[in-house]
């Protein structure tokens, strides 16, 4: 029963030693909050960006993306239309496009929710991926 004992000791002290230096021994967990890019950051990196933006969350042409383009989806069901085309220097708003004509109809797909949407107007269709962190 001693060596029990002496063996959950020693145990426990190894845990104590594994905290970080300067900690009083107890281990403590970095983390950054991470955040959906916003429009502003987009354009930032890249101001000739194809993208809208609903419900806070951009979405980003996908016709480069393979693995978008190869999955089977069909429009379902219209959630929205964009509202407004982005000018530059102006304050980019929920509902709004880079490239997308006003007018243009957003789809959600029959899979996928809300991570793959499809835009439609004047005969085109282009899927758009959402960029989401965390």
């Amino acid at each position: 029963m001693r060596q029990l004992w002496a063996v959950m000791a020693v145990f426990v002290l190894l845990l104590m030693g594994c905290g970080e230096a300067g900690s009083g021994g107890t281990a403590s967990i970095n983390s950054e909050a991470t955040h959906n890019p916003t429009a502003q950051e987009m354009l930032q990196d890249n101001p000739d960006a194809d993208f809208f933006q609903l419900g806070d969350v951009i979405y980003v042409n996908a016709a480069n993306i393979e693995w978008v383009q190869a999955e089977a989806l069909k429009a379902e069901e219209k959630i929205d239309s964009i509202a407004k085309q982005y000018v530059q220097g102006g304050v980019f708003e929920d509902g709004m496009a880079t490239k997308l004509p006003k007018g243009a109809e957003i789809y959600k797909p029959d899979t996928h929710g809300l991570l793959i949407l499809i835009a439609k107007w004047d005969g085109h269709e282009v899927r758009y991926l959402a960029i989401l962190e965390g």
